[in-house]
């Protein structure tokens, strides 16, 4: 919707009602003129908003990707340690570390893994009405 050009026509409109000395036609007028001017405000905070939101929805969506990267990273590094263990000691007592860290780290990715996918999932953003 073209306001400035609403507004333009009852600028117009309102200087012939002055003219004219019409009371009820200058209300009328300006009347519709606070309405106007407070839809364009409305209009342009609303795209405000908009671009805002979008802004910010841009920048979570980045550190979420980042962060997927870190825990995919975080896990081969656990993976890697606990490879090292085994190396490390005796075949039983490194294998019983490996083990353990193993279930740790698999319950730590299940536990928080969930978690990460549900945000990820429940990242929307809903278009401004």
């Amino acid at each position: 919707m073209d306001y400035s050009n609403m507004l333009a026509d009852i600028n117009k409109a309102l200087d012939s009602a002055i003219k004219l000395g019409s009371k009820h036609a200058i209300d009328s007028l300006q009347s519709e003129k606070k309405y106007i001017e407070r839809q364009a405000q409305l209009t342009l905070l609303r795209a405000e908003l908009e671009q805002k939101t979008n802004e910010i929805s841009t920048k979570t969506k980045e550190i979420l990707s980042g962060n997927t990267r870190l825990f995919e990273e975080w896990f081969h590094e656990l993976t890697n340690i606990e490879n090292q263990l085994k190396i490390s000691f005796e075949s039983k007592t490194g294998q019983a570390i490996g083990t353990s860290l193993m279930n740790k780290r698999n319950t730590l990715c299940q536990y928080y893994g969930q978690d990460y996918r549900e945000l990820q999932n429940g990242f929307k953003v809903r278009p401004i009405s």
